[in-house]
């Protein structure tokens, strides 16, 4: 894999389809439950994507949601979604 810039910073939530595809949405916040709030990006319908080490998610029936913001790229040689732990600037502000 490339080195990549993430396309999109901030708390992510993963929600399974009965296809066994995902909806992933970067948000500015979650709730306790998991519902995203103020969805600025989304993904549907994805069928290949990696959660790289260091994100780690929470899980509440069919929904994963993160706890801390993370970064999300795709990876243009693969054209595969990738979910990772925040590298680089600490200091960014997610979301509005």
């Amino acid at each position: 894999m490339t080195e990549q810039s993430p396309t999109d910073r901030g708390y992510v939530v993963l929600t399974e389809l009965s296809d066994g595809s995902y909806n992933i949405d970067i948000c500015d916040r979650v709730s306790p439950a998991g519902d995203p709030h103020k969805v600025y990006a989304k993904h549907v319908g994805v069928k290949d994507f990696v959660i790289n080490s260091g994100a780690e998610f929470q899980e509440r029936g069919s929904v994963r949601f993160s706890y801390v913001p993370l970064e999300v790229f795709v990876d243009v040689e693969t054209n595969r979604l990738h979910i990772d732990a925040v590298h680089g600037n600490e200091d960014i502000k997610y979301g509005g």
